[in-house]
């Protein structure tokens, strides 16, 4: 009998290439749900799922707008919430800021070192959900796995500055002096690999993962994009 896996944000750049790599492996039916639209993308009628990926974030130009990012958030989980309920095991691929650990004020505007107050959008609403998840994983007493990779590169990603105002700036030639320091660096294709290992060998211990390939001066990573 197939083994069936629920795949949630399958149109993002990340969730785009986990999807074309769960389709590649035998005795598994995959089965993409928009939580955007909150409905199925394929056609499904299953009442429970062996696993379940969460690759989904939230794409705002309303970047400034702390308020809307928390409602954004709510409503990715009100409509994902009998998924997660559904599924035996979960993937829930974050960010590599949310492995620091820092206290629970981290949501707060007034807090000096506040990772919240600097990320983009997209960054802050992974912030949110992870805390959230964490709990409900608690709660249920789901297996699970967060998966934190670093800055994220490869096919079809179009705009490799999109994960920071800093390389922007470089781009734009605003900035003269590039630091010599380095940045961790990530394949998407060897993240979505690395998320099949998991659900193929089952390896769901609840605990954090950072996925990284390697690190190279900021230098050479702007030459290579």
């Amino acid at each position: 009998m197939k083994k069936t896996i629920c795949c949630i944000g399958s149109n993002g750049f990340i969730g785009r290439q986990i999807y074309s790599e769960l389709k590649k492996i035998n005795n598994y039916d995959i089965f993409r749900y928009s939580s955007r639209n909150n409905k199925f993308i394929d056609e499904c009628e299953l009442d429970k799922f062996d696993y379940l990926v969460f690759a989904a974030g939230i794409h705002n130009e309303s970047e400034n707008d702390e308020k809307n990012i928390f409602i954004e958030a709510k409503r990715i989980l009100r409509n994902t919430k009998d998924l997660f309920l559904k599924s035996n095991s979960i993937i829930f691929i974050s960010s590599f800021k949310t492995s620091f650990n820092i206290n629970e004020k981290i949501i707060k505007s007034s807090n000096k070192y506040n990772y919240f107050k600097f990320d983009s959008y997209y960054g802050k609403s992974k912030i949110i959900l992870e805390k959230i998840f964490i709990k409900f994983c608690k709660n249920f007493k789901k297996k699970f796995i967060i998966i934190c990779p670093s800055h994220v590169i490869g096919p079809g990603d179009y705009n490799p500055s999109a994960n920071g105002k800093f390389f922007k700036n470089i781009l734009n030639k605003k900035l003269i002096f590039i630091p010599q320091c380095k940045i961790s660096i990530v394949d998407v294709r060897n993240l979505s690999k690395k998320v099949v290992e998991l659900i193929i060998n089952d390896q769901f211990k609840n605990i954090k993962l950072i996925i990284n390939d390697c690190s190279i001066l900021i230098e050479e990573y702007i030459k290579m994009i």
